[in-house]
């Protein structure tokens, strides 16, 4: 089974969608804690993507930095 490509403004959307639910606070206590623990994963989705993505920025950044001091 091929894996969902993750997408950060979708997961951001959602966890948006799911603070305001919880700030509303106009369900029952299990429905609020389910969607606090969905909250979770999906910060943690975020975090590791966003770790991915600063480590690649790093990469690029080591990359191009060397190729410019070996150009001098």
């Amino acid at each position: 089974m091929a894996s969902k490509k993750f997408n950060f403004a979708d997961s951001f959307t959602k966890l948006t969608d799911i603070v305001e639910k919880l700030e509303y606070g106009e369900m029952d206590l299990d429905k609020a804690l389910q969607e606090y623990e969905d909250g979770l994963k999906i910060v943690q989705e975020c975090k590791k993507h966003l770790e991915s993505v600063e480590n690649k920025v790093k990469v690029i950044k080591e990359k191009y930095n060397d190729n410019v001091e070996s150009e001098d």
